[in-house]
């Protein structure tokens, strides 16, 4: 039996965020934009988010923060924003029938850009059973990450399903900062 994992961004609460130039932008409104050119159209900047008395606010000094730069960067658009390291693991461990293209977004802090990348799926997963309420594991072990076509903004997702394979890879590379994984069982 194989074991597959939901693998999001976590909610570290004393962890920077990487915030967008606008509110209300919706990624799947520019997924075809973003796919030609492989890229976000503008820059992300870390921000410290603080929520106080149903408000928030935001700063621009993340000194007071545990982490400021992680693996999978929290964020507001809601993207699996992954660092070069971690990317290149995942591209590593993938069979190549994914159809993940990856595209790129710059954040900033201070004076330090990283190049940050997110997935983009190209296909749809046959991953479900015949009526749709259960992940059927011979279909899936053909991947090694995969997204459910039912789920909000499944071409840019802010969360994946992966192997345990590709799991035990980004932990023995000490790339999980930032990541929250949950085993799935055979229902999603």
């Amino acid at each position: 039996m194989s074991k597959y994992y939901f693998m999001a961004g976590a909610d570290m609460r004393s962890a920077a965020c990487a915030v967008g130039p606008q509110d209300g932008l919706f990624l799947y409104q520019s997924y075809k934009e973003i796919r030609e050119y492989g890229k976000l159209p503008f820059d992300l900047t870390l921000k410290r988010i603080v929520y106080r008395n149903g408000k928030k606010y935001e700063y621009d000094d993340c000194s007071k923060l545990k982490t400021i730069w992680c693996d999978c960067q929290k964020n507001s658009l809601l993207l699996f924003l992954c660092s070069e390291k971690l990317r290149n693991v995942i591209n590593d461990h993938l069979k190549g029938c994914e159809g993940v293209e990856w595209a790129s977004c710059k954040i900033t802090y201070q004076e330090e850009k990283r190049n940050y990348y997110f997935p983009i799926f190209t296909k749809e997963f046959d991953v479900m059973d015949k009526d749709n309420r259960f992940l059927d594991e011979e279909k899936a072990k053909a991947y090694t990450m995969f997204t459910i076509r039912t789920r909000f903004n499944w071409q840019v997702p802010n969360s994946i399903y992966i192997s345990q394979e590709l799991k035990r890879a980004i932990y023995k590379e000490c790339l999980q900062r930032g990541i929250y994984f949950n085993e799935v069982g055979v229902i999603l």
